[in-house]
């Protein structure tokens, strides 16, 4: 069975609504409810309205629900839609992260205190190797 895909969403939507306050309010309840979170907001007075544009982090699991109640706003004037695959990054990412661990471990078990009886057969065959030179 091929892996699943990792795919990250990205969503351009413009929404036009009665009550801008209002609809921030629940738009700050619907994104708290489907586990996100608001990365950045602008707001800006333009041509006597006022214009807000948000950027919001969601769990894919939830970027269509999402997407839905959005909607529900206000009229959508307009909506773009892309998504990108990051499969293949995340696997070389992972593939780097354990090479790194193994490392990582070689480095701790060469540094870990031996027990007394290796130490003293190393310091055994050193004695032996230099009493038989002479």
């Amino acid at each position: 069975m091929p892996p699943s895909r990792l795919l990250i969403y990205h969503a351009d939507l413009r929404l036009k609504v009665a009550n801008l306050p209002r609809a921030s309010a629940r738009l700050d309840s619907l994104v708290h409810r489907n586990g996100g979170y608001l990365s950045a907001a602008t707001e800006v007075r333009a041509e006597g309205e006022w214009r807000q544009a948000i950027t919001i982090r969601v769990a894919p699991a939830r970027f269509q629900p999402l997407m839905a109640a959005l909607g529900g706003l206000g009229t959508v004037e307009e909506k773009k839609l892309t998504t990108d695959d990051v499969t293949a990054q995340h696997a070389d990412v992972a593939a780097r992260l354990a090479t790194k661990r193994a490392v990582e471990k070689r480095y701790i078990d060469l540094l870990a205190p031996r027990p007394q009886n290796q130490r003293s057969t190393r310091s055994g065959r050193q004695n032996r190797r230099g009493s038989g030179r002479n």
